[in-house]
């Protein structure tokens, strides 16, 4: 009888002990599963989600929102006169403008903003500016961006033709010619056909042209309006002291 009793209380003590080990064990993966889920969480918020990497002014205007930890679109391209807007909270990502795109200093002067939920910054003067979130942004964080401000159409800028390449088609040609080329702003430019010897047959542009692609229609005539006869004609285009020359041959 005693013999019994001993052998039921063992086998009640080695169930509680399981029982025990085994509220342990579910108590370690529980707290394994929660850090797991917390580090993915984590790591979801601190992730930059892809989006569109560049963004373009409408009306005037080209708009920058942010969250943890990224700026969409982090870059933006704009014309002289055109604003950026900012969208988000400032005073957990404080807004400064960064000397370049890889490095973590400020510009002293620069724009900047650590309050409320929108930045207005206009930018009259064309070149490339860099900004950044100081908190998520410096020793290779995700929060930076950049903004191409492009010269405004229709203002003249400095003559600059070495990208620039005329299209003449066809050539040769028996009657008129298409005249293309695009320009990277915009700039003052003549657009002038001369003949073998020097002499101006047409003057086909003259004044400021936007920045862009621009196509030109020679009809072939002279400035009386006279047909011009077969030969070897150069066009040529010229900004300030820079010019740009294409030999077109027209036959009859």
């Amino acid at each position: 009888m005693v013999g019994r009793y001993l052998r039921i209380n063992v086998l009640a003590i080695a169930a509680g002990c399981a029982a025990l080990m085994s509220a342990s064990a579910f108590a370690a993966y529980a707290e394994d599963s929660a850090h797991a889920m917390h580090h993915h969480d984590m790591h979801a918020m601190s992730t930059p989600q892809k989006g569109p990497t560049r963004g373009y002014a409408v009306n005037g205007k080209a708009t920058i929102s942010f969250t943890c930890c990224q700026y969409s679109p982090p870059n933006v391209t704009i014309s002289a006169g055109d604003s950026v807007v900012w969208n988000g909270p400032f005073s957990s990502h404080p807004l400064r403008q960064a000397d370049s795109n890889t490095t973590d200093g400020t510009v002293p002067g620069g724009f900047s903003n650590s309050s409320g939920t929108t930045f207005t910054k206009k930018f009259d003067t064309p070149g490339t500016y860099y900004f950044l979130c100081t908190l998520h942004g410096t020793f290779g964080g995700s929060m930076r961006g950049s903004i191409t401000v492009n010269m405004a159409s229709g203002v003249p800028g400095p003559a600059d033709l070495r990208d620039v390449q005329l299209r003449v088609a066809p050539n040769p040609t028996f009657v008129s010619a298409s005249i293309a080329f695009a320009l990277p702003h915009a700039m003052d430019a003549q657009l002038d056909v001369f003949d073998l010897h020097g002499g101006l047959v047409q003057r086909l542009q003259s004044g400021t042209l936007a920045a862009g692609e621009h196509r030109v229609t020679w009809d072939g005539k002279d400035a009386r309006g006279e047909a011009t006869g077969s030969g070897i004609y150069f066009v040529r285009l010229k900004s300030g002291s820079a010019a740009l020359e294409s030999k077109l041959i027209k036959l009859r």
